[in-house]
């Protein structure tokens, strides 16, 4: 599987656990019980929320111990895009290996929405997983591998790239109407110079009015520039998580050496009193 249309009895029968995203608006929560409700036949569910949401959870039937609320240490909430990317919930899933993730927020019906920050946080851990894309309450619903996931992210990309392919077009064609005088119209029946313009830039498909023909980009580029982010923000928090070690590191080498200088003082006295 890479990614295909599916329905919630296909998503029923993955295997593993769920991992279930709140993503919501606290004037959402009809949407996302009906998500907790399809799965919760088929799947132990787990759960990251914030933390207005885990109380809510636990009525559902998710306890808190299956719950990581989007908090720092100190128990201040984050933004939890933020807080998807951090070491606290990389270790917790890595630990837990899940069968599917989805997020409580409905996607469009079409397929035709990528939430690009989300799925950036969710490619960082999805692994072997499966990733759903529900539009409920539309019966609509997607299944995304990790692959899949990555070539979604490219889609801004890809959809630059086709409007530069379609205004050097335009601007080809332009240059064509001008270099024989710009003329109102014409019945010249020979076509060649412009369909070499629409070729060059749309590939053969179009010319041949074949409709399911893709519009001839550089997917791999697109692909690559998409895995290249997702490995810098999983290389960013890496550096980040490394920085609060050493800073912690640091912090606790001063306070040893002020104890054992204190020790060596107070050792001293003894001594010479």
């Amino acid at each position: 599987m890479s990614s295909r249309l599916a329905s919630w009895a296909e998503v029923a029968s993955i295997a593993g656990d769920a991992l279930l995203i709140v993503n919501s608006t606290a004037s959402e929560e009809a949407i996302a019980a009906d998500v907790i409700e399809r799965l919760g036949h088929s799947h132990t569910i787990y759960a990251i929320a914030p933390s207005s949401w885990v109380g809510w959870l636990a009525t559902r039937g998710i306890p808190e111990t299956r719950v990581i609320a989007s908090c720092d240490q100190a128990g201040n909430e984050l933004e939890l895009n933020h807080f998807l990317e951090s070491p606290a919930v990389l270790g917790w899933t890595g630990e837990r290996a899940f069968g599917l993730v989805i997020g409580t927020a409905a996607h469009g019906r079409h397929n035709e929405e990528v939430k690009y920050v989300f799925e950036q946080r969710v490619a960082a851990f999805l692994r072997h997983g499966v990733f759903v894309a529900h539009a409920l309450p539309l019966p609509e619903l997607y299944m995304f591998d990790l692959a899949a996931v990555c070539h979604r992210l490219g889609r801004e990309r890809r959809l630059a790239q086709y409007e530069s392919r379609a205004r050097d077009m335009v601007a080809t064609c332009y240059a064509l109407w001008e270099a024989t005088g710009r003329p109102s119209h014409s019945d010249d029946m020979d076509r060649t110079d412009v369909m070499s313009a629409v070729r060059a830039s749309m590939g053969d498909g179009i010319v041949q009015f074949d409709e399911n023909a893709p519009v001839r980009l550089s997917p791999d580029m697109a692909d690559g520039a998409a895995a290249a982010a997702l490995v810098v923000r999983l290389g960013d928090t890496l550096v980040r998580e490394i920085q609060v070690r050493d800073q912690a590191i640091r912090r606790l080498d001063g306070e040893l050496k002020t104890r054992f200088r204190r020790t060596r003082q107070l050792l001293w006295r003894i001594v010479h009193e």
